[in-house]
């Protein structure tokens, strides 16, 4: 974190801490970017006073990771986090969308389960599937995982809101 707000990554390929590696991550295309900022709003929305949403933005990992995921609901309000990173206490779901991306979103799931989160969110794009995960272990695995197709709805954590996974979709 010292590094990067002194600079040391300014003029090279944007990274991710994750399991002790500098991950080089790759530039969005149309489809992620647009997808991430449609979940943005969406998931903004449906929680609405009392919690925010961050995009590509760093929450609390473990020692050897810090992951940005593509969107994280946090309970507060965007101040609480000016000098702290929001950790699994304050965060009800993270979220990544895979379009190229599966086998490191995956990896980033291990790290997400042995930080604590609740729950996971993995929108596989190519399969149109949302993939829920929680129950999450130090072991880094999660103990349950539900799949949801287009055709289904999902209930957001925290809250008696659902979605439909149509709408997290392209």
């Amino acid at each position: 974190m010292r590094l990067a707000e002194q600079g040391f990554f300014d003029n090279g390929p944007r990274v991710e801490l994750l399991e002790g590696d500098l991950v080089d991550v790759s530039p969005q295309g149309p489809i992620h970017s647009t997808l991430v900022a449609m979940l943005h709003a969406l998931l903004g929305e449906a929680y609405g006073p009392g919690y925010f949403a961050r995009s590509h933005s760093p929450v609390v990992g473990t020692l050897d990771s810090i992951p940005e995921p593509d969107v994280a609901i946090v309970m507060g309000g965007q101040r609480e986090f000016m000098h702290k990173l929001p950790g699994p206490d304050y965060t009800l779901l993270v979220v990544e969308v895979a379009h190229s991306s599966l086998p490191y979103d995956r990896k980033k799931a291990r790290v997400y389960a042995k930080a604590g989160y609740a729950m996971y969110w993995l929108i596989d794009v190519q399969a149109c599937r949302l993939e829920v995960y929680t129950d999450p272990s130090e072991s880094g695995a999660y103990g349950n995982t539900q799949i949801f197709r287009e055709d289904e709805t999902v209930s957001l954590p925290g809250s008696a809101a659902k979605v439909k996974v149509a709408a997290l979709l392209p």
